[in-house]
């Protein structure tokens, strides 16, 4: 199966939602220098992670944000969002996700016309 990657810059999509009430986001920009500093105090990532209970990998992202975009390039050219399960796996996922976002604040946009 021949899979096309897109070889444009991508963009990452931001949210205008607080970081609090956000499902995906457990630590705000603006902690990012302490969680710096943390490190330099404790010398190491998974005591840092376990302080604010995140993954040692969010840690290390945060520290080395070269490593995140690296990661999201590599990501990104493997196409693993393809890889999806059957199609009556997918649909019930994806109503899951939209309820999430519902109940977070989004409103639904339909693009069906």
């Amino acid at each position: 199966m021949n899979k096309r990657i897109d070889t444009r810059k991508r963009s990452f999509p931001t949210y205008s939602l607080q970081p609090t009430l956000d499902g995906r986001r457990k630590i705000d920009p603006k902690d990012h220098e302490q969680i710096r500093r943390d490190y330099q105090d404790l010398k190491s990532q998974r005591k840092v992670a376990d302080l604010w209970g995140v993954s040692r990998r969010l840690i290390s992202f945060i520290l080395d944000p070269h490593k995140l975009e690296e990661f999201q390039r590599k990501r990104y050219e493997k196409g693993v969002w393809m890889d999806y399960y059957d199609k009556e796996k997918r649909r019930e996922a994806m109503a899951k996700y939209r309820k999430k976002k519902r109940d977070l604040g989004f409103k639904e946009i339909n693009t069906a016309q």
